[in-house]
């Protein structure tokens, strides 16, 4: 799952929100550069940029930067003000808290609550106003805004140890686990995500000045979650994605290659809690996709470009990344 591609399934719930509007979805689709015809394929994914331009587009067209998931508007210009507002604070815990409280104010149907547990874990929780009305894509949309922007707000990362959601588990929960953590649990009370309370104590570094340069690639910063264009996790992709998936790097030669000492690297992706495995898997699995999508391809062909000297190697590794076995996702993309 490349944290810079999106699945067509939050293209097709954003498009939901046009329902009853004059615009075409297909013309809108066309404008932002994403063929409408991925619609009807299950398995298919949009570059990030492709869909934050669609996100920019509707909020636009309804005046709503949450896709009519809410009573209220989310009027265009309701994020920059938070976000400006939070670079007032001295922590990302009061920064937080005010964030809540005005979002709290604006959102009528989902309140967010901050609680620290005696177990000292932060648990950012949703709960629904309306019992029994809920939304999996708007509790997704609020997740993504607020983490986004919890994130930036320190200039870092801050893994999520758990996610629990306040419905049942959608087709497209494998998602989850890029979007937020592996560890996963449905039909949950509220949905809640879990991380260490020490994060809250993290200084606030950005500025009036450093938000304004935030807002204008937002909401690309907030799809793809915040992350710092130096970080070892992102050099360490940018790398991998430049090699021949056939022939990538070990751990020391992509070492050598960024001019780091594998110690720090290792240091280094631990504090942003990646691994090197978990990078170059991902790296492997975008390519198998793409691979896979190409329907001339024999299965062995397949596994030889990515770098398998036989196709069940392969196999188990696909069906260890994405819980099916290629031939399955194969014929998911079939008319």
């Amino acid at each position: 799952m490349s944290k810079d591609t999106v699945a067509i399934a939050f293209v097709a719930e954003a498009l939901t929100c046009l329902q009853g509007t004059d615009t075409r979805p297909e013309a809108l689709l066309e404008e932002c550069g994403i063929d409408p015809a991925q619609l009807h394929q299950p398995a298919a994914r949009v570059p990030a940029t492709r869909f934050s331009r669609l996100w920019l587009r509707i909020a636009l067209l309804l005046d709503d930067e949450f896709f009519g998931l809410d009573p209220r508007r989310l009027k265009v210009g309701t994020y920059a003000a938070l976000c400006h507002n939070a670079t007032l604070a001295s922590n990302l815990e009061d920064a937080l808290k005010t964030s809540i409280a005005l979002l709290n104010v604006i959102l009528d149907s989902l309140q967010l609550h901050l609680q620290i547990t005696a177990t000292h874990d932060a648990e950012l929780s949703i709960r629904e106003a309306h019992p029994g009305n809920t939304h999996p894509f708007a509790h997704e949309t609020l997740l993504i805004l607020i983490y986004g922007l919890m994130c930036w707000l320190i200039n870092k990362r801050i893994p999520v140890r758990q996610a629990r959601f306040g419905y049942p588990q959608p087709a497209r929960w494998r998602e989850y686990e890029a979007m937020f953590c592996p560890e996963l649990r449905f039909d949950a009370a509220t949905t809640t995500l879990c991380f260490d309370a020490r994060q809250l104590r993290e200084p606030v570094v950005q500025t009036h000045r450093s938000a304004s340069r935030f807002l204008r690639a937002a909401p690309l910063n907030v799809v793809v979650k915040y992350r710092n264009s130096r970080s070892a996790s992102v050099q360490l992709r940018r790398l991998l994605r430049d090699c021949d998936a056939a022939r990538l790097p070990s751990f020391d030669e992509a070492a050598a290659q960024l001019n780091i000492h594998p110690d720090r690297l290792r240091r280094d992706l631990r504090r942003e809690d990646q691994t090197f495995r978990a990078l170059r898997d991902a790296r492997l699995q975008e390519q198998a996709c793409s691979l896979l999508e190409d329907t001339s391809l024999a299965m062995d062909e397949v596994a030889r470009r990515l770098g398998f000297s036989e196709s069940s190697a392969f196999s188990r590794a696909f069906r260890r990344w994405t819980g099916q076995s290629p031939g399955q996702f194969r014929s998911r993309l079939q008319p």
